[in-house]
């Protein structure tokens, strides 16, 4: 094929693909308040230039792109996504010009699935640097007794072998990659984490990620000795995701220690608004992070007012006592309730998804219904109303909207005759 005539098929496959980009709202924002003119220019002539490079020049060229991708803060998916469009728009052009032979479509192919190799290496070095810090910024945040301590500074170690041995692409690992001889399964067997986390749910939990982890692992030095840099971008995002839900279990546990001198309702002795939304905030960041939905319940005493009328207030606010107690007891340790107001109590369910969080306040609301509340010489039956709500990582809710949804099916909950979850 003619070179001029070649080129001229890369100039209008550019053309084509920067017009496309530029149609779309979110990829123009990249774009704004830049001469889109030199970049299609730089770009048409980078990628000829690249066509004649060795494979070294190429990977060189190719990690650079991907690390200013990263740094313009362009999601990798979008970016391979557009290098996909881009390899359509260039074999199109060929087909149509008569050029598409099977030898130059394959070699196409062969390029850009380099080019996408390549840019994810860029990708991954860049997130590493950022993640190193994050991880090394969360783990010092939750540290505050000897055992965490020891867990989470032996997985910061690990953590930072494994990043150290993709960054030099090294093939034999400096970590160990049995789960079962690691140390950390070691401290996941002792006892002190019982003490930590007694509910049975959370250590299975934390079990299981640290196993997710270790595959996360393995696909990564096994991408490495393949060079398949793509797969192992994204063995090594799933692994960050594993390892910050594991640091959010220590989470919970520790905020439930720290939040045990903070103010506490007089009343029911539980916890009050005054802590409430940093704690719903810091849920919001953790769910984000670990790409794992939360949920909170909103409940409401039924015909609360009928026993003050009733009994008077003091019986009143034995009957708040002892919903709350009950309350408590329903739910994990990982869980939050709060003295919202009145006869309203709001329940905070971390890293819950709605059939689990619905489990939950069911039971919850079946447990209150079945019990003989007794307060001086009298028993009073009490129901429950709750309105749900779950909350997922890319959801745009600031805390005041959660808490408004979850408040609109409490009221739906009333509205159908009360004694209902409604999510």
């Amino acid at each position: 094929m003619n070179k001029k005539v070649f080129e001229d098929i890369i100039i209008k496959a550019y053309e084509k693909f920067l017009s496309e980009i530029l149609d779309d709202p979110y990829l123009k924002k990249f774009f704004d308040n830049k001469n889109t003119e030199k970049i299609k220019e730089n770009q048409i002539k980078s990628f000829l230039d690249s066509l004649e490079e060795d494979d070294e020049s190429l990977k060189d060229r190719y990690i650079k792109l991907g690390m200013l991708h990263y740094n313009l803060n362009l999601p990798y998916i979008e970016f391979f996504s557009s290098i996909e469009k881009l390899e359509k728009k260039v074999i199109i052009l060929l087909a149509e010009e008569g050029y598409a032979t099977t030898d130059l479509i394959y070699r196409f192919f062969k390029f850009f699935e380099k080019i996408k190799n390549y840019s994810a290496l860029g990708y991954l070095f860049s997130i590493i640097e950022d993640d190193r810090v994050i991880i090394k910024k969360e783990i010092e945040k939750k540290i505050n007794r000897q055992f965490q301590e020891k867990f989470l500074k032996e997985h910061l170690i690990w953590f930072f072998d494994l990043t150290s041995d993709i960054q030099a692409l090294r093939e034999k690992p400096s970590i160990e990659l049995n789960e079962n001889n690691c140390k950390i399964n070691e401290l996941l067997q002792s006892e002190s984490i019982k003490i930590l986390l007694d509910d049975i749910i959370d250590i299975n939990k934390l079990k299981f990620i640290h196993t997710a982890i270790h595959e996360n692992a393995k696909e990564i030095y096994a991408s490495i000795k393949t060079e398949d840099y793509y797969r192992l971008l994204e063995s090594y995002i799933s692994l960050v995701k594993n390892t910050l839900s594991m640091i959010s279990i220590f989470t919970v546990a520790i905020a439930v220690e720290k939040i045990e001198k903070a103010r506490r309702d007089p009343l029911t002795d539980l916890l009050n608004r005054t802590v409430m939304d940093m704690i719903i905030a810091r849920t919001i960041e953790i769910s984000k992070i670990s790409e794992t939905p939360f949920s909170i319940a909103m409940i409401d005493v039924d015909n609360f007012k009928k026993i003050n009328d009733t009994y008077g207030h003091l019986v009143g606010d034995c009957v708040l006592k002892e919903i709350a107690r009950i309350v408590k007891k329903s739910l994990r340790k990982s869980d939050f309730v709060f003295r919202y107001g009145g006869e309203e109590f709001l329940v905070l369910l971390p890293s819950t998804d709605n059939s689990q969080a619905f489990r939950i306040m069911e039971r919850t609301r079946k447990n209150i219904e079945k019990a003989k509340i007794q307060c001086d010489s009298n028993v009073i039956n009490i129901t429950i109303s709750v309105g749900l709500v779950t909350v997922f990582p890319d959801d745009t809710l600031n805390i005041k909207q959660i808490i408004q949804k979850a408040d609109q099916n409490l009221y739906t909950a009333k509205r159908k005759g009360k004694n209902l979850v409604v999510a």
